[in-house]
C-alpha cells in the first residue's frame, strides 16, 4: 500500500476520533486564569488537525508479524510501546477508537508478566504468529508483548470466562482477553528477560 495513502487514511481516522471525543467536552473560559465547573475548552478544528497529524507521524511502529490492521503503535523505548486499538482496520472508513493502551516487551512467562497482571497487563501477544493462527499466548517463553487496554468508550466483547457477550465500560479493561502464562523458571528455559524499568 502506498505510504502516503496509508498516512492520509490514518490522519483522517485520528481526526474523526478526536472530533468525536471533543463533542463530549464542555466549553470553559479561554486561557488558564479562570476556574469553572466545566471540564475544559472545546478544541478547534485546527487544533484537532494538528493532533491528528502529530499522532499519525509517531504511531508508525509495528511490533508484530503479521501486523494488526486495527492497531496503531508508537515505540517509546526498546521495551515499551503505546497503541491505539480500533474496532476495525484503520484503513476502513468509520473505524472508531475503542482502546488506548501500552505494552511491555517480554516472554510468555508468568515471571515476565508485569505485576502478575494486577496493573492491567493481562493479555500477551507473541511477536511472530504462524499464518492462520491467533497471536494470543503461545508456546512457553514465546517472545512478544504484554498489553494493557484502557477502554475509551462502551464496547461489546465476549467475556473470556463465560464466552457470552458483555459490555466494557470506559476505563482499565482487566477482562480484555486474559492469557494465563506458565511459569518458565521451573521449566528450565533459562534466565528471565529483565523487566524494563
Amino acid at each position: 500500500m502506498n505510504s502516503g495513502i496509508r498516512r492520509s487514511g490514518i490522519v483522517f481516522v485520528i481526526l474523526i476520533v478526536a472530533c468525536t471525543l471533543s463533542v463530549s467536552w464542555s466549553v470553559a473560559d479561554e486561557g488558564h486564569g479562570g476556574h469553572s465547573s466545566m471540564s475544559g475548552p472545546v478544541p478547534s478544528w485546527t487544533a484537532m488537525q494538528a493532533v491528528g497529524e502529530t499522532l499519525a507521524s509517531v504511531y508508525d511502529f509495528e511490533p508484530f508479524s503479521p501486523g494488526m490492521p486495527n492497531h496503531l503503535w508508537m515505540k517509546t523505548s526498546d521495551n515499551y510501546a503505546t497503541f491505539l486499538h480500533f474496532n476495525k482496520p484503520v484503513s476502513k472508513q468509520g473505524a472508531k477508537l475503542v482502546f488506548v493502551g501500552d505494552a511491555v516487551k517480554g516472554r510468555f512467562c508468568a515471571e515476565d508478566q508485569p505485576e502478575g497482571g494486577k496493573s492491567g497487563f493481562v493479555h500477551f501477544h507473541r511477536s511472530s504468529t504462524p499464518e492462520g493462527a491467533m497471536g494470543h499466548g503461545g508456546d512457553l517463553a514465546a517472545e512478544g508483548w504484554w498489553l494493557r487496554h484502557v477502554a475509551v468508550r462502551h464496547a461489546p466483547m465476549k467475556n473470556p470466562k463465560t464466552m457470552k457477550r458483555m459490555m466494557l465500560k470506559p476505563g482499565l479493561a482487566m477482562m480484555f482477553m486474559p492469557t494465563k502464562a506458565p511459569s518458565c523458571s521451573v521449566s528450565g528455559k533459562g534466565p528471565l528477560l529483565p523487566l524494563p524499568e
